[in-house]
């Protein structure tokens, strides 16, 4: 068990027309586009990112960590992109001996941008360490791609939903 997180892209298929033809196991399957409601895609997948999870609960789910579903706004994403990017280059990563991870120097920034639980200390005490950038850095590159390909998506008048959700 563990901390599972799902970004989500969902376009409403009301008034769509035609086939589409996608691909299982080398089996080609058409789906109908007047029959669908909503056509839903999986882009962004975090496995026990704190930090992350900590900042949608507090702006996305007024603070209430339920496994719910919520809608989330371009604007948001672009929020939690600019404070991703923010700890990617402010971070300064120290190679302590002994210690797989190595530790971030610098947490009184990190705690302003993106801030850990307590509860979430490892072993050894750290709150910040490499895990943490990572987290950052892998949210940063979802979140990237994510806003470019929105502009392009709303280049063609379509307007999908952002939805957020995790488990434990």
């Amino acid at each position: 068990m563990g901390l599972d997180m799902y970004l989500e892209r969902e376009y409403d298929c009301g008034g769509a027309k035609g086939i589409i033809d996608i691909s299982v196991n080398n089996v080609k399957i058409p789906i109908k586009l007047d029959r669908c409601t909503y056509i839903t895609e999986q882009i962004g997948y975090w496995r026990k990112a704190y930090a992350i999870h900590n900042w949608f609960v507090k702006n996305i789910q007024d603070g209430v960590d339920n496994c719910g579903s919520y809608e989330v706004l371009v604007e948001d994403l672009r929020q939690l992109l600019e404070i991703c990017t923010e700890i990617d280059a402010k971070a300064q990563i120290d190679e302590k001996p002994g210690y797989t991870w190595g530790v971030i120097l610098n947490t009184w920034d990190m705690e302003k941008l993106l801030p850990m639980e307590e509860m979430r200390r490892d072993k050894n005490g750290v709150l910040y360490d490499f895990g943490y950038l990572y987290n950052a850095r892998r949210t940063k590159d979802i979140l990237t791609e994510l806003l470019n390909e929105d502009r392009a998506i709303k280049n063609q008048c379509l307007f999908p939903e952002y939805i957020y959700r995790s488990s434990w």
